[in-house]
Formats: C-alpha cells, structure tokens, sequence
C-alpha cells in the first residue's frame, strides 16, 4: 500500500481569539489525515496561545516567537521548518473545506508538472456566504493574469516543497503586504500553475485582512512586481502608462464610453507590448484582458451607455466571447434598468390609487 505524501499546513497566527479555534480544526478534520500543522504563534497578546495550547494533537507543531515578528517572517520559518512533499497555506480566520487537502493533493499527484495550485474561494460573514471568487484555472491564463496582480487566493493554496527548494525561493520582505503576488511571479517561471473551480476555502470577509490595513503599502509592493512583468515583456512603463494601468486595476471605472476607449486602447496596446517577447501565450493574454473587459461592461451595463456595442466591437471579443446568458444579461440591462425604474416608480402611484378605492379593514 502506498503511503500518501505529507502536506505540511502553515498557519502564523496573530491576535486570532475570536475565529481561531474554527481554523484549527477544519484542519484538524480534513479528509486527507496525512500532514503535520504547522501553527506559527507570531507573539500573541490575547487569548491565542490558550487556545492553540487546547489541542492534543499529533500532528500539531506550534512555535512560539517571543515577540511579533511579522507574517512574511512566520511563513518563512514555517517553510524552512516544513518537511512535507507539499506545502499548503492557511489563515487563522479563514476555513478550509475538509476534503481541500485531499482534492489538492489528488490534482497534484496527477499532475507533476504542476508546481502550486489554488482554487476558487467562498467570502462569508457573519455565517452567511456573501460570494464566490473564481481564478484563472490553466497555467497559461494565470501567468497573463500576473499582468494585473495575484492569480491565486493565498490561503488557499498547496505548494510542491521541492520547487522552492530547488529554487531557493522564498517570500520577500521587502514586499509586505504583498508577498504572494511576489512569490507566485517567481514560481511561475520556473513551474506551472492551476486553479480548482471548485471552492475549497471559506475567507473571512472580517476587515482585518492585511490588504484591507495595508492597502496603500500593498499597491506600492504590488507596483514592484507588476513593473517586472512588464520588463520581462521587453517595455519600461512610463510614469503614465503605470498610474493608468494600476487605476484600472485598483479604482471604479468611469461610468461613460470615453474612459472605457481609453482603457481599450491601452489594453490593445498591451497585446502589442506582448508580441516583443512573447512571455504570455497571446490568447491566453486577451483572454484575460477580455474577460476583465467584458466585467466592466456588465458591471455598468445599466447606467445609460451602450456597453454591449462597446464589448463586442472591441478585439477582445474575439478572445473572450462569455456565455449566451451572460451576453443577454449584457444586451438586456438597459432595458431592465428602466422597466425597473417605471414599475418602482409608477407601481407606487398605482398602489396608492388602490388603497384609496379599496374600503379601510374594519
């Protein structure tokens, strides 16, 4: 009988009382029993340590720092302390489903020229599951998406041990707040990466998160790594090429067809950039620039410009043509928007004509 390969989870924890103990033990209950968890205590002043001091579990190694060091410095303790085939990561407020493990270390052992894997993930609060955030499943399509920013949700995905190893790859200080998009964009050109659709992960949409306290050191950090995707594209951004691209990623589209033109235009340009160097499969690249291009459209499909004409004149239609429903959804906004509109408005006079004919309840 073959012994499964172990998966080493680390999970640093800081100040994690209120959810704690749920991430603990949906890993502690996962389906694939062959791991060790790793629980990285990063100077904890609340309630954290009593907690992790109540499991009794063989599998659990917890190490306690003194002082609060940092999370980029727990995980890179937690991967030189790893010794795991695989390497997952968890966050002490999030939960795993109990079969992610399993699923993802079946995807792996399938799939050897993979070198990390995430997959979809489920944002809750308060119990209650808000939406679900999809990734970019084949590795063509989530090297493009490094063009904008991470194409993994980082508590959620598995690591092969042996690729950072043969890589002397870990994550980087000087990237705080940031530090996935950085590591992912190392390893992905030396592997390969994927996604499951399937969501394995429930993120707590808490307002603690590190890219919610560290919005504009992660912007910054994130700018880095984004300007070497671009050298490795053979272009140096200029001070406006930078600005506009990151405004495109980070802020509300203007709801009107000259701002949209415009991000068209630079989103045509990108493709041309690509053709210097090739470093993205040109399909896969359009079809990521589709895909968030056509977003946009549904998301302001109903605020009184024509975005279906602006979509499906684009090029990018060739690269990215969305579902039949999504392309009616798409073409019939506008109009719902107003029928809206007319029955909140005139079903309002009309109730209140009726409540007037009707005689008062006795």
């Amino acid at each position: 009988m073959n012994i499964s390969p172990l998966v080493s989870v680390l999970m640093p924890v800081y100040n994690a009382e209120k959810y704690l103990a749920e991430a603990i033990e949906s890993i502690l209950n996962q389906t694939y029993p062959h791991l060790e968890f790793l629980i990285l205590n990063d100077g904890s002043t609340d309630a954290s340590t009593e907690i992790i001091n109540c499991y009794h579990d063989h599998r659990i190694r917890v190490i306690h720092s003194p002082e609060n060091i940092g999370l980029i410095a727990q995980l890179n303790i937690g991967l030189a302390l790893a010794t795991g085939q695989y390497i997952a990561r968890m966050d002490a407020d999030d939960i795993s489903q109990n079969t992610r493990l399993e699923k993802q270390v079946r995807f792996m052992e399938t799939h050897p020229e993979v070198g990390l894997v995430g997959s979809a993930i489920q944002h809750f609060k308060n119990k209650e599951i808000i939406y679900t955030e999809t990734f970019p499943l084949a590795h063509e399509q989530i090297k493009s998406f490094l063009i904008f920013d991470t194409p993994f949700a980082h508590p959620a995905v598995m690591l092969r041990r042996q690729v950072l190893l043969d890589n002397k790859l870990t994550y980087h200080p000087e990237y705080k707040a940031a530090e996935d998009y950085k590591l992912w964009f190392d390893m992905l050109l030396v592997t390969k990466g994927a996604n499951l659709a399937e969501p394995l992960l429930l993120y707590r949409d808490s307002g603690t998160q590190v890219s919610k306290q560290h919005h504009s050191q992660q912007i910054t950090n994130a700018g880095k790594t984004r300007s070497a995707v671009f050298r490795l594209l053979g272009h140096e951004l200029t001070p406006g090429e930078f600005s506009f691209h990151n405004r495109v990623w980070y802020q509300p589209w203007e709801p009107n067809p000259l701002f949209f033109n415009r991000a068209i235009n630079w989103f045509t340009q990108l493709l041309e950039i690509n053709q210097k160097s090739n470093f993205f499969q040109p399909a896969a690249l359009g079809y990521t620039l589709g895909l968030f291009l056509f977003r946009q459209c549904l998301q302001h499909a109903a605020v009184g410009f024509n975005t279906d004409k602006i979509y499906q004149n684009s090029p990018f239609y060739a690269y990215y043509r969305p579902p039949a429903s999504a392309l009616l959804k798409l073409r019939w906004a506008p109009f719902y928007r107003h029928v809206h509109y007319y029955f909140r408005y005139y079903g309002s006079a009309v109730k209140q004509r009726l409540k007037k004919m009707l005689p008062p309840n006795s």
